[in-house]
């Protein structure tokens, strides 16, 4: 399939790891011109040079902190001024918030957790979205977590400031959808990443390894398996694209079925 977007350029956060990492390699290979920021140095240029081996020309690797909004601005003016074009895909990432019931964590780890779920992306597309509509064509994504819809106890600040920040997403889907740009969330659940490792060591006993409740989350999916980052990533390539230009308002599940809301 044709996704008509060659020569598009794309910013995303902590894309040097993880989803944010897939995401990345699978928009190279339809073209587009990518941005990526992280906080490691080293798998910030192991990243980009993956990518050189699909394009021949790399990525433009930023080291940022994406819940500081002067990271931000800088990530996008050096992104802009390295292609020497304005953006037009924006794939919001960033790192959960320590796991813990929402009773139990301190407050000032939820006031963290809502700067940079809530306040932090969006700034980033309050700096991005004018010169999208000015153009007609723009893509804001944002990487979630399947909390947003199916609270869960053991990430309460995860599934708090997510749900947030689906309301923000919600809300600018309406305001500038004539304009030709679309705002959805992606959310993945039981996709093998660091991040699932990390939530499966917290839950891992001295009678059950990490291997073992990671084992456990894929019997517990209807797929009986853990979905795989690239899986994932196709999911955001295609929302990016020309071919969903009227999908918008969008909270996609990319979770094997785990997810047992209706909407």
């Amino acid at each position: 399939m044709e996704l008509g977007l060659t020569g598009k350029l794309a910013i995303i956060c902590a894309g040097s790891k993880g989803l944010g990492r897939a995401c990345a390699l699978e928009l190279a290979r339809e073209g587009v011109h990518i941005g990526l920021c992280g906080r490691d140095t080293s798998a910030i240029e192991d990243t980009c040079n993956s990518i050189a081996e699909i394009n021949g020309d790399g990525a433009l690797g930023v080291v940022a902190d994406v819940s500081l909004p002067a990271d931000i601005d800088a990530f996008i003016d050096e992104t802009e001024q390295g292609f020497g074009q304005s953006i037009d895909i924006v794939i919001w990432n960033g790192g959960g918030p320590p796991p813990g019931s929402l009773l139990t964590l301190p407050p000032d780890v939820l006031r963290a957790g809502l700067a940079q779920h809530m306040e932090a992306p969006l700034h980033l597309f309050k700096r991005t979205l004018p010169g999208m509509r000015s153009r007609g064509f723009g893509r804001i994504i944002a990487i979630t977590s399947i909390a947003a819809k199916q609270p869960m106890q053991a990430i309460g600040v995860s599934t708090a400031s997510r749900a947030g920040l689906h309301g923000i997403l919600k809300s600018l889907a309406s305001e500038v959808a004539s304009d030709g740009v679309t705002v959805n969330a992606v959310l993945p659940s039981n996709i093998l990443t660091d991040r699932l490792r990390a939530l499966a060591n917290s839950q891992a006993t001295e009678d059950m390894s990490e291997d073992a409740v990671l084992a456990l989350m894929a019997g517990a999916n209807p797929s009986n398996r853990l979905g795989s980052p690239a899986e994932f990533a196709a999911a955001v390539a295609f929302l990016a694209s020309e071919r969903a230009s009227y999908i918008t308002g969008v909270s996609l599940a990319v979770d094997g079925g785990d997810c047992r809301a209706l909407f």
